[in-house]
């Protein structure tokens, strides 16, 4: 087991005992069903008593006497919120409960204030309240007109997004409330047709500043955003590794702004799908459902990028794919090849004819060097296949140990010291695999963000040669993570996939849900001092080693999460110890959904 900061385990237990009890004295009746729908029920309760005050999902501070007495609103407030109201629309649709739909109710009026306090059409913040409730966070402004009595975050991402969008998609089709489906529509129609102007960059003006929180091209690598403020804190995988590698220069920037790489960022694809897909259905707006189906299903070819990019580093490291890699390393030869031409103008090292006749004779060299560059890639990742693939590196870990030696021997010990320090993680790594490669880059936000863009499709009149791309992408998505019982992801393809999983996965998923703690409070928990525990010898997508296990921990020993699904299950150190309550979606989200499709029931 993990250590909350060394706090006898005992107190934990006995807290969980006792907010169940008081809650189960609260509300009564909660202990009725199966022990699922009872933790369900609690949970429920918790989100509409603490966590929802205004319709947004909090973070809260709880009293003895079971008030709030602090809230903490989050940046991520939007996406958690739209899944809850997703939550919600399962839930109702599972067991008609009245309360359900006035949670959805709330929450979507809460969308549209957001969007309406901000004045800029098509923008809604990541969460709004008084200003107390955004203690430490440096930008909050006044909404506009009725609402300047409330504050907001004035930014957000294609993250909130997704998460609004994944609400409406499931929430719309059961709302009756004239002025919810009234409110709703036009914040979908100002949403929708901003993308659409903007050539799917979404475009925000508040006061005399104009900016453009996120653009969902597949081919945009945020080559228009390099400030030097944007080179210092991008964390997107590969962009953070050529940040820290290169000083930020302004006429690097200018160069690297006209850069145009082939459309590869097929998870951006995905998610202007589901948005504008969305939008158009439920406004009936004939220019965005052409804009959707002419431009971005037929001309553009999203489905198809996306079908074939989404999912294309886990792809490689499973042994798919991989000829997709050579095409692809053919087109950034061809786009470098472009860029160079930018360069030497920019520079004045030649003149822009000269410029395209160099262009124009380089094509076939770049495409040959391309093509030379991904066939290397493929033939190393076929050679780093298979239980022994890193083995190569023990040699290395050898010399490089030998080397120290003699180097301590003539009187070098801090040298001697680093090269046994490099040789030592060669080691972990001569016995290592790709697998665990794998598991250490992987990005278990992207993947998050790639099941609620699917669910929001999934859920959502999509077409049929989309919906057999997302039924291809939820199959690739979930094969690298299908050993580790995350609950949610485990139902979305069941429910969805071409072929039924085997019954131990389901097994599993279920099985988390049973050890899914009630006690929410947020809290550290530290496995690095566990026995037995192996880390990854490998860097994650920020270049961190030593933060992860070579297994998942079992749910119960992972401190809590809003969205706990999207989270590393093999992170050695996780959660803080600040007094606040976790609001549970995670849960109430993987649980509703697999009583609606019937892979649970009210007595599991």
């Amino acid at each position: 087991m993990g250590r909350a900061n060394d706090r006898p385990p005992q107190r934990l237990w006995l807290w969980s005992g006792l907010l169940g009890l008081w809650l189960a004295g609260v509300w009564p009746g909660l202990t009725e069903a199966g022990p699922l729908a009872d933790k369900a029920a609690t949970f429920d309760r918790a989100l509409e008593e603490w966590h929802t005050p205004l319709g947004l999902v909090v973070g809260v501070k709880v009293g003895d006497d079971g008030r709030v007495e602090q809230v903490r609103a989050g940046g991520d407030a939007t996406i958690w919120t739209g899944a809850w109201l997703a939550a919600q629309a399962f839930r109702y649709r599972a067991t008609q409960a009245p309360q359900a739909l006035a949670n959805i109710e709330k929450g979507l009026r809460a969308f549209h204030i957001l969007h309406a306090m901000s004045g800029s059409p098509g923008f809604l913040g990541r969460c709004f309240g008084p200003p107390d409730w955004f203690q430490g966070h440096r930008e909050i402004r006044p909404g506009v007109g009725s609402y300047r009595h409330w504050w907001f975050i004035p930014d957000t991402s294609r993250d909130q997004y997704t998460g609004i969008f994944l609400a409406y998609a499931t929430c719309l089709p059961l709302v009756r409330d004239p002025e919810v489906l009234d409110q709703s529509r036009q914040v979908m129609l100002a949403v929708g047709r901003n993308l659409q102007a903007n050539d799917l960059a979404l475009t925000v003006t508040l006061g005399s500043a104009t900016f453009q929180p996120f653009n969902l091209n597949p081919d945009y690598v945020y080559q228009d955003r390099l400030t030097p403020h944007e080179w210092a804190t991008v964390d997107d995988f590969p962009a953070n590794l050529l940040a820290q590698a290169i000083p930020w220069n302004a006429s690097l920037a200018a160069v690297l702004s006209t850069f145009r790489p082939p459309p590869i960022r097929g998870g951006e694809a995905l998610r202007a799908l589901m948005i504008v897909q969305t939008a158009a259905h439920f406004t009936g707006d004939p220019e965005l459902q052409r804009f959707f189906a002419e431009d971005l299903v037929g001309r553009r070819r999203l489905p198809e990028i996306a079908s074939v990019t989404s999912q294309l580093l886990g792809d490689l490291y499973d042994g798919r794919q991989r000829e997709t890699l050579v095409a692809i390393s053919r087109d950034l030869a061809v786009a470098f090849l472009r860029l160079g031409r930018e360069a030497a103008i920019q520079f004045g090292w030649l003149p822009t004819p000269l410029a395209d006749l160099a262009v124009a004779a380089g094509r076939p060299l770049a495409i040959g060097a391309g093509q030379f560059g991904g066939t290397l890639l493929v033939t190393g990742l076929r050679l780093l296949d298979g239980p022994d693939g890193f083995a190569f590196l023990q040699p290395w870990a050898t010399c490089l140990a030998t080397w120290a030696n003699s180097l301590r021997g003539l009187g070098a010990a801090r040298l001697a010291e680093r090269l046994d320090r490099w040789a030592a993680d060669l080691r972990e790594m001569a016995g290592s695999n790709l697998d665990e490669l794998a598991d250490a880059q992987r990005s278990y936000v992207g993947t998050n963000l790639t099941f609620f863009a699917l669910l929001g499709l999934f859920e959502g009149p999509t077409p049929p040669a989309l919906r057999a791309a997302a039924v291809d992408i939820v199959a690739r998505a979930f094969a690298p993570i299908a050993d580790e019982g995350n609950t949610l992801y485990t139902f979305i393809r069941q429910v969805n996939g071409s072929q039924p999983l085997p019954a131990p996965l389901i097994a599993a998923a279920k099985a988390t849900l049973q050890a899914y703690p009630l006690d929410q409070r947020n809290r550290c928990l530290d496995h690095r001092a566990d026995p037995g525990v192996r880390r990854l010898p490998w860097p994650d997508r920020f270049g961190r080693r030593g933060n992860q296990a070579d297994r998942p921990f079992p749910i119960d020993q992972r401190a809590p999460h809003v969205f706990i699904w999207q989270e590393s299950p093999r992170a050695l150190v996780t959660g803080h110890d600040d007094g606040f309550l976790v609001p549970p979606v995670g849960y109430l989200l993987a649980y509703w959904y697999g009583r609606a499709y019937g892979l649970l029931s009210p007595d599991d």
